[in-house]
């Protein structure tokens, strides 16, 4: 069990300013005047840069002179820096910003409900040529190899029974490319049905797929299925076709477009419409915002685009140069998403964030589960902690075949939470993360124990971007009447 610091974040967006607390969640629009008195205040009396609730209760309990001196106010503004304090103090004393949090985790329960979801790749092949694919052309830097139906009924068997009291599991088709080997994931559809019915169990699958190979004949069976599917995408034309190409290096756009929109078509004809479109953005479309419109306006209001970040001298790879220019672009999807109509709406999979029903203690204290909620099987079987661990040796965790796994990766993975990483100790965003990307952390320091610190930027201004666009949604219904759904300082 461990103690959280208690902490604020304050921070503007289109000449608004805004703070979140940490631990409580409190979300308030403050004013110009309560950012200015907050802000000296943690550049003045601030510890390494962090405003602490002693410091903070310093503040609060000052004289308004020192308080307009520590500012650089003018004292003809007295009386509203004065009214400002005693707000401050009110939600101090209410426990609604700098709150204490104890979080009541046993570290020796993560991990002990049983395994929910397994990744399997039905085929470590790939019918396109993406330059910026972390797999090597889905085959992971190894031979081409294919998944065998006893392989794959050995996944889905180890998945159950190792499942433990879990009724609700999930099975993930991933790849390279997994529709190369479309029999087993049938078969193993029917045979995680088979399972549930003999063992109390739901199955929900996933697919993630780039759409060459989506026939007419497999949009049924998924649609049948209730499959939810991400289908890739990176935006306009000349985007996608710059990276994503076919083995000969031709365009793809045109010859997956008509088939994901069937697949759309489909879904929401049976009643449901369970999908993402997929993109990524580099540092060749910095005006990813475009194709994010680009995509709302084909008729896919789901859209997840996610930024590359790698190796410095790569083509493609975003670094912190380019963090002022994406913060624009965010604002931009913020501003034209509420002025879209329903036709066109756009549901951005980075401002999906829900303060009131988010994830469960656990969940924010271990992030995504790699290595004991959620494992990743290769076609040979072989077990590991995600997908982007696989073919990596040193994290291969046993067979499907074998009713066992490594315990020491497992326990590794457990264990790296937000209890034990120091890293993440001070970062006002680190409930809403998780702790960051463990394969990530990997490529960009050699350990999942210490954050990739570009994607903790990049996280954090999404964040950011997702909390401003909470508040710009209920401000205002189409009757001009304003909402308080959250706060005002």
């Amino acid at each position: 069990m461990r103690n959280f610091k208690p902490l604020i974040h304050i921070f503007n967006v289109a000449d608004r300013y805004f703070l979140f607390d940490t631990n409580a969640e409190t979300f308030l629009e403050i004013s110009k005047t309560c950012y200015q008195i907050i802000e000296e205040a943690r550049q003045n009396i601030g510890d390494r840069g962090l405003l602490t609730k002693e410091s903070f209760s310093e503040l609060i309990n000052s004289e308004i002179e020192d308080i307009i001196r520590l500012s650089n106010l003018n004292y003809q503004d007295a009386n509203q820096i004065e009214e400002t304090i005693t707000e401050l103090k009110m939600l101090y004393e209410q426990g609604l910003i700098f709150s204490e949090l104890q979080y009541p985790v046993d570290e020796k329960n993560i991990g002990k409900s049983g395994i929910k979801a397994l990744c399997v790749h039905p085929a470590h092949d790939c019918n396109m040529r993406c330059s910026y694919c972390f797999a090597e052309g889905g085959s992971y830097s190894h031979d081409i190899s294919y998944m065998d139906i006893d392989t794959a009924k050995q996944a889905v068997e180890f998945l159950v029974n190792n499942s433990g009291d879990r009724k609700n599991l999930e099975i993930d088709f991933f790849g390279g490319e997994p529709l190369l080997n479309f029999p087993v994931i049938e078969k193993c559809v029917a045979h995680a049905k088979e399972l549930a019915n003999k063992h109390g169990k739901h199955f929900k699958f996933t697919l993630t797929t780039n759409g060459l190979a989506l026939t007419d004949s497999i949009i049924d069976f998924l649609v049948s299925n209730r499959f939810a599917v991400v289908m890739s995408l990176d935006g306009r034309k000349e985007i996608h076709d710059n990276y994503r190409t076919d083995l000969a290096g031709n365009s793809t756009y045109e010859k997956i477009l008509p088939a994901f929109k069937k697949l759309l078509n489909k879904m929401q004809a049976h009643d449901y419409c369970e999908y993402y479109i997929r993109g990524t953005y580099t540092r060749k479309n910095l005006d990813f915002s475009e194709d994010v419109f680009h995509i709302a306006d084909l008729g896919f209001s789901r859209i997840s685009l996610e930024p590359v970040t790698g190796e410095e001298n790569s083509s493609f790879s975003l670094n912190e140069h380019y963090l002022s220019k994406l913060k624009s672009e965010y604002l931009k999807i913020v501003e034209n998403s509420l002025t879209r109509n329903n036709s066109s709406e756009i549901n951005f999979f980075h401002f999906n964030l829900d303060l009131n029903n988010g994830p469960c203690t656990t969940k924010r204290i271990t992030g995504c589960g790699a290595g004991f909620d959620y494992l990743a099987v290769d076609p040979g079987g072989n077990l590991y902690p995600c997908h982007q661990f696989v073919d990596m040796e040193e994290y291969s965790m046993g067979h499907v075949a074998e009713n066992s796994l490594n315990s020491d990766i497992s326990k590794k993975f457990k264990t790296n939470n937000l209890i034990n990483k120091n890293d993440c100790y001070d970062c006002w965003a680190k409930f809403l993360c998780g702790g960051g990307c463990h394969a990530s952390a990997l490529k960009a320091n050699n350990s999942i124990e210490m954050p990739n610190q570009l994607d903790c930027q990049l996280k954090k201004i999404q964040f950011e971007y997702a909390l401003y666009k909470k508040a710009r949604e209920q401000e205002v219904d189409k009757e001009g009447v304003v909402h308080h759904g959250y706060g005002s300082v």
